[in-house]
């Protein structure tokens, strides 16, 4: 931390319950870098009485050198110490430069997003939480840190800013999955933009990309999305593929009908009700009850051809079923 300008005092906010003798005696306030470093020489054991100090020390820049020990402590007293500072700190300052810290000390993707949402609140923070996101970025993790890195893009947009032209440098790949398996819906939706950015932007591989994450499995135990909403990224579709997407997506409107996934249902059926899929792939929105499968896929059938059911039903062994016999009858031969 970097104080700026002639030493500033604060008002002695006075804890509600006495403070627990420290085990050690420290010289307090802390005036300079160097009394800090040697405070911190003792480790974990002063961890507790430097979060005190920061919480409710009189010198507002001993309080701030008081945060610099702790982050030059390793382990979880310090952490847990800079938590308590970060949280319930009088002074928007001290929150910040406690804030800072914990983000620096960050040590995984998961554990950054996981503080992240505490930070909305604190705008000077997002040059900070750049900055560790960039590093982890930088550690050749890209994959695997995109989820996360989406997710505290979500919910702040000075990030989003600064950090989507550098993840979308990765390629399609992390985004249709993030899009598909992340337990926040802000998230996937972000993702699903994400994709129809690329796409806007020349790069050639998002509907195959969408199209093999989607396609159907007969022996599937859940749907591709499982966990949260549908949201396909609003592409040019060629017909071919967007075929191909409908196709599956009406399969899918199937196996979930037979397993009662209603909600699954539901959104496939928002999905295939987009005009841009529909009038690529050329079939009409059949009905406005998203739980009827009939409905979507005798439309399908008589877009795609009569072939195109009968494969559907013989891949979830349903082309003996009475039912889904009389519903191919009707697409004639």
């Amino acid at each position: 931390l970097i104080f700026l300008g002639s030493p500033a005092t604060a008002a002695h906010l006075a804890p509600e319950t006495p403070i627990e003798e420290p085990q050690e005696q420290l010289d307090l306030p802390i005036e300079t870098a160097a009394e800090a470093m040697a405070i911190a020489s003792r480790g974990p054991r002063v961890a507790k009485r430097l979060g005190q100090e920061a919480l409710y020390g009189v010198s507002l820049v001993g309080r701030g050198w008081a945060i610099v020990a702790l982050d030059s402590i390793e382990g979880a007293e310090a952490s847990s110490a800079l938590d308590s500072v970060q949280r319930g700190a009088d002074n928007e300052l001290v929150r910040t430069w406690a804030a800072a810290a914990r983000i620096r000390r960050a040590a995984s993707p998961e554990l950054l997003a996981s503080i992240s949402g505490d930070f909305n609140s604190l705008p000077a923070l997002a040059r900070p939480l750049e900055a560790r996101w960039t590093q982890f970025l930088a550690q050749g993790v890209g994959d695997e840190v995109v989820p996360f890195i989406l997710q505290a893009c979500a919910n702040n947009g000075q990030l989003q800013q600064s950090l989507l032209p550098e993840l979308l440098k990765l390629g399609a790949r992390p985004f249709v999955q993030t899009s598909l398996t992340s337990t926040d819906i802000q998230t996937r939706n972000l993702a699903a933009g994400c994709l129809a950015t690329l796409a806007s932007q020349g790069e050639t591989e998002i509907a195959g990309a969408v199209l093999s994450a989607l396609r159907f499995d007969p022996v599937a135990i859940r749907v591709p999305w499982n966990g949260g909403p549908l949201f396909i990224p609003s592409l040019q579709w060629a017909s071919d593929d967007a075929r191909e997407l409908a196709g599956s997506l009406g399969a899918w409107h199937l196996w979930c009908k037979e397993r009662g996934r209603v909600e699954e249902q539901r959104q496939i059926h928002n999905n295939l009700r987009s005009v841009g899929l529909a009038r690529a792939a050329g079939y009409s929105n059949p009905t406005w009850n998203p739980e009827d499968t009939d409905a979507w896929l005798l439309n399908l059938g008589r877009a795609f051809g009569r072939s195109w059911l009968e494969r559907v039903l013989q891949r979830q062994r349903l082309d003996r079923d009475s039912h889904y016999m009389a519903l191919l009858a009707k697409l004639g031969r």
